[in-house]
């Protein structure tokens, strides 16, 4: 998406914003290299299409995950979901590993 808008990141750039936002990293990144034609705003949405379609395609569990599922299920644990990133990555995370079902 960046390179979309002109902006070419390197490793190093990427690591200068672990641990933030979206928001936030797409500011940090405009901020330094500034783009025109393409709101931040719509650089973040972008950014969010290319990873709901992602992982919707191709998700990649963690290892361990059908046996944690399988483990809590036989104690009769209710399971649910806890996170920061936003629902429509959630629900399409959950869509392509077949989970939709699991949680609570």
């Amino acid at each position: 998406v960046f390179g979309r808008v002109g902006v070419q990141l390197t490793t190093e750039n990427c690591l200068e914003t672990t641990g933030l936002r979206l928001d936030e990293m797409v500011a940090h990144h405009f901020s330094r290299r500034p783009w025109e034609g393409t709101s931040q705003e719509r650089v973040g949405e972008m950014i969010l299409d290319g990873m709901e379609g992602r992982l919707r395609a191709s998700p990649i569990a963690m290892p361990g995950l059908e046996e944690c599922i399988a483990f809590f299920r036989s104690k009769g644990v209710p399971l649910a979901v806890a996170s920061s990133s936003p629902m429509r990555l959630i629900s399409a995370a959950l869509e392509g590993l077949g989970l939709t079902d699991t949680f609570s």
